[in-house]
């Protein structure tokens, strides 16, 4: 199900500033042992060269192509060995961190049309921002107190409060564990102070972190849009 265009904005926002934290992150460390290990600038400049080197090869023809290509690998892994051989001598490990922050999408966030888990996962959360900024957000099943309804049966409904309200519980926990785009609408009806907000809370707080959109609206609010 798709998120609202704010949450998407939020999202993306952040997954940008973690791409840009990361290749910070990786450009300062990366600078901080240049400094302490002069070598390790070397055989990164060495190593661009016999990418060069390897390049050049690739528009060459014939046996002197293969030579140089041969060549500028055996240089490459012999400057690999030794890089990797000082960095674990002089730094703890992971130290220098060349991935992105997703090894699926790269940080993109998106594998080709497809949203990728880093991007749902930011999503998930900015929703939940949102839903706590609505005072619904902390809202959980788990959270929900029957205590607080009498236990005393009202001779009206050969029911207690409590019973009623037990049975309301476990159909909406239902519906929140089962839902689907095709579970159709719920109507809470009652005075106020029964549970009718805790419990659409509930749902949408369960349905969120199904990896569901939601949108939580004061009635008047909804009329008016």
């Amino acid at each position: 199900m798709a998120y609202s265009k704010d949450v998407m904005r939020k999202a993306k926002a952040r997954l940008d500033a973690m791409r840009a934290d990361r290749v910070s992150q990786q450009e300062q460390q990366l600078q901080s042992a240049y400094m302490q290990l002069p070598r390790l600038r070397q055989i990164d400049q060495l190593l661009r060269q016999t990418m060069a080197s390897a390049a050049r090869a690739a528009f060459l023809q014939g046996e002197d192509a293969h030579a140089l290509m041969e060549k500028a690998r055996q240089e490459n892994q012999a400057l690999q060995r030794e890089r990797e051989a000082l960095i674990a001598e002089h730094f703890p490990k992971d130290y220098l961190l060349e991935g992105p922050i997703c090894e699926k999408c790269g940080g993109l966030g998106y594998i080709g049309a497809e949203m990728c888990s880093c991007l749902q996962d930011l999503c998930r959360e900015e929703q939940r921002k949102m839903l706590v900024l609505l005072a619904c957000g902390t809202a959980s099943f788990r959270d929900f107190r029957l205590d607080y309804y009498s236990d005393a049966v009202d001779s009206k409904y050969g029911a207690s409060p409590r019973q009623v309200m037990a049975r309301t519980y476990d159909y909406c926990q239902k519906y929140a564990q089962n839902f689907t785009p095709d579970s159709g609408s719920l109507l809470f009806v009652g005075g106020t102070g029964l549970g009718k907000t805790m419990l659409s809370a509930c749902i949408a707080t369960e349905v969120t972190e199904k990896g569901y959109a939601v949108s939580y609206e004061s009635a008047g609010h909804l009329f008016a849009k």
